[in-house]
């Protein structure tokens, strides 16, 4: 599923460059919907909130019992992407934005965080922050590729900020 979503993500940049509207309506759009149906049919909602129970960021811990956890950073990233290229597909082609879809951007958190308020970072998934160094980088996917992370936002800039720095120390930073 979330290699899914990276896909759609470059069906969408295909259509931002060539402005090609029956690839979007032909291809690209029912792609977007497909992969998001699967996240739909992943949430789990608490009234109003929604999470994703069972979450990976790649590759992290192999196939361990604790390489899972509740709200992974990447695929909310995965979400939050979806849910912007629907809303705007919706827009350019005149079809409705589902209201499943505006309750689910609305409610799921755009990243999982850890540590104390003014403190936070980004974490892998509830109660996971970056142990070591690892070759993926996908709890920053809401950064970089997918940008659904508001960095405008002061809060969110601090938070991004702290986690580049974390991302760079336990990377090469440790290395000896």
């Amino acid at each position: 599923h979330g290699s899914t979503a990276w896909v759609a993500q470059l069906m969408w940049l295909y259509y931002r460059y060539s402005m090609d509207e029956t690839f979007l309506r032909e291809q690209a759009y029912p792609f977007l919907k497909g992969a998001m149906r699967s996240y739909e049919a992943m949430l789990e909602w608490d009234g109003d909130t929604p999470s994703l129970p069972v979450s990976v960021s790649p590759e992290y811990r192999g196939d361990s019992m604790n390489a899972w956890g509740k709200n992974a950073s990447f695929q909310l990233a995965c979400v939050h992407f979806l849910c912007k290229a629907l809303k705007k597909t919706s827009e350019i082609l005149g079809t409705e934005f589902e209201p499943a879809w505006e309750k689910i951007e609305k409610n799921l958190p755009h990243a999982c965080l850890i540590g104390r308020e003014g403190n936070e970072e980004i974490a892998l998934w509830e109660g996971t922050a970056l142990e070591s160094s690892h070759r993926h980088h996908s709890h920053l996917a809401g950064i970089y590729p997918f940008d659904t992370l508001d960095q405008r936002d002061p809060r969110m800039a601090g938070i991004i900020a702290r986690t580049i720095r974390q991302r760079v120390q336990k990377g090469m930073g440790e290395w000896l």
